[in-house]
């Protein structure tokens, strides 16, 4: 963990701190919204100790969040992610019963080529010998 400067005298207090930390992100990139958690790792301010101590702060920063407008636009990136991820687990699950449905058919195959003799490249027609199962 990083160690923090020792406070003096001449230090800012976390009011000062967090509201230069907010116009100086507002400064340099307008339109990118602010978290609360950025302005506290930015300002070197304990996020709970905001949240407690300074929850006039934390509306300041939570009223410029919904004021932003990248907000729809993560919105409906994040419903593009959540229907991509749930594609891929409906995927996943297809996957997994067909590699379960071939075992299944695999064993059965190795079962008849050990007990009936099959020989699985003519399907229907006994053979003579034993063939390997591949």
């Amino acid at each position: 963990m990083k160690s923090r400067p020792p406070r003096n005298r001449t230090s800012l207090s976390v009011v000062e701190r967090v509201s230069a930390i907010v116009q100086l992100c507002q400064f340099e990139s307008p339109d990118v919204p602010l978290s609360v958690a950025e302005v506290c790792r930015r300002s070197g301010v304990n996020r709970s100790n905001l949240y407690v101590s300074h929850p006039d702060l934390v509306a300041s920063i939570l009223n410029l969040q919904s004021n932003s407008k990248h907000y729809p636009e993560r919105s409906e990136k994040r419903q593009s992610v959540i229907k991509v991820d749930k594609g891929l687990q409906e995927f996943n699950v297809r996957e997994k019963a067909l590699l379960y449905l071939c075992l299944e058919l695999r064993a059965e195959i190795e079962k008849l080529c050990a007990t009936k003799k099959v020989d699985v490249r003519e399907p229907g027609k006994r053979a003579v010998t034993k063939p390997k199962c591949k």
